[in-house]
């Protein structure tokens, strides 16, 4: 699904909810898409694994598990499911959102000075203790960022500081080894996004800090990648020729 926002008078961007498609978006003439939606094109087969061929193979492989199923059913199994503390079954979508809404209300408890209690505490305490070792200061989340140039939005999960520049971290949760969970579509993601802030802010590309925080969704065991800057750089370029190929095609 495509997403697409718009800067309302105040300067702030909105998430259209009811433009989800690019014929929508042409129609409604004043909007932007995602940065998520443009790394939809990012040909993971040229560097090294075909997701439409997986996808594929995946959904065959579950259409004769549960043969019962609707479309929308065998979609959903494609990517998981969780189970959350209470025992309910969630989609990974589901659970992921909730977990970033954790996050997020640990680390606004934290800048107003409290703890946050809450039966999630296994996911965002070790993520706190890894802010107070490395010195980094929460200062934004979940900060919505839009380039007017290039046509896109994105929402940046946490933007903190360090030596009066700009951290910018990513949450991701995922089944398996966080190490091993890190994928070049995360680094296109933060690097355009901190190319926005930089040039908002009036900071260089080498100032930022861009950081992957990725979490075993079975048992929050947490990894923090940071991303050097020679593959921020590459993230950038990469982003802007998938962009080019968005805007060409589609006239957007």
């Amino acid at each position: 699904m495509s997403h697409f926002y718009t800067q309302q008078k105040n300067g702030k961007v909105k998430l259209l909810k009811s433009i989800d498609t690019i014929a929508k978006a042409r129609g409604h003439g004043n909007c932007v898409k995602s940065v998520t939606t443009v790394l939809s094109l990012f040909p993971r087969q040229l560097r090294g694994f075909d997701i439409n061929e997986w996808r594929e193979r995946k959904l065959v492989h579950l259409a004769r598990e549960y043969p019962e199923d609707t479309e929308d059913k065998l979609r959903e199994r494609l990517w998981g499911y969780r189970t959350d503390l209470d025992g309910r079954e969630l989609t990974s979508s589901e659970f992921g959102t909730k977990l970033h809404a954790e996050m997020e209300e640990a680390i606004k408890q934290r800048k107003a000075g409290a703890d946050y209690h809450s039966e999630y505490r296994h996911f965002y305490r070790p993520f706190l203790a890894w802010l107070d070792a490395n010195g980094v200061v929460p200062q934004l989340v979940e900060h919505s960022v839009i380039d007017t140039e290039r046509r896109v939005a994105g929402m940046v999960d946490f933007i903190g500081e360090r030596d009066d520049k700009p951290v910018l971290m990513d949450f991701k949760f995922r089944q398996g080894d966080p190490r091993k969970k890190s994928y070049e579509t995360d680094l296109c993601q933060l690097a355009v996004e901190a190319d926005i802030i930089a040039d908002d802010w009036g900071y260089e590309i080498c100032d930022t800090s861009c950081y992957s925080v990725i979490f075993d969704c079975e048992n929050a065991q947490m990894h923090v990648k940071k991303w050097p800057l020679y593959k921020v750089e590459w993230g950038i370029e990469a982003f802007d020729h998938l962009n080019g190929a968005y805007n060409f095609f589609t006239g957007l």
